[in-house]
């Protein structure tokens, strides 16, 4: 049986080809703690694509499940050192973020899951790196598990991940 080129079919058809170039993604398991007031890097979230073409776009998949305790969680989708899928600067004291988590309880047993779609324009052919940030307003924050983070059956350990495809335009 010959093999048979799907593309090349499509293009002497006249037929657009295939809008989806490549998947990458990582998840990431294990449990990051942090107590940092400015936004800081998640180890082992991050994940880089290069574009095939500077014309293409990268839809970005992330979810992140957060906790802290009894104080506020932000979360930001970034690519490379800039914040991207973030609110709109207001006022002076306003952090601007891709997502928000809050704790009024005792900080024991909740998480916050963060998780959003975005269609970046990357526009470049070098290698591009996204990754996602948090930082608390004041205390302890954790990813991936409840902030008492207990060997409990209400104590769940979760999962984070990004997922990039790069779409031809």
């Amino acid at each position: 049986m010959s093999q048979i080129n799907v593309d090349t079919i499509a293009t002497a058809a006249g037929v657009e080809q295939a809008r989806l170039v490549q998947v990458q993604s990582v998840t990431k398991t294990s449990i990051f703690t942090f107590t940092a007031t400015s936004f800081t890097d998640v180890t082992g979230l991050t994940q880089a694509i290069t574009p095939t073409n500077s014309a293409n776009k990268i839809l970005v998949f992330f979810s992140t499940n957060t906790s802290s305790d009894g104080n506020r969680v932000m979360t930001s989708l970034v690519r490379g050192s800039t914040h991207i899928y973030v609110g709109d600067a207001s006022g002076s004291n306003r952090v601007r973020a891709s997502g928000f988590g809050y704790d009024s309880s005792d900080g024991s047993a909740t998480s916050e899951m963060v998780s959003g779609v975005f269609l970046d324009s990357p526009s470049t052919t070098s290698e591009t790196t996204y990754k996602i940030q948090v930082q608390v307003n004041a205390g302890n924050g954790a990813v991936n598990a409840t902030q008492l983070n207990n060997d409990n059956t209400y104590m769940p350990l979760l999962p984070s991940t990004i997922t990039l495809m790069e779409i031809r335009t």
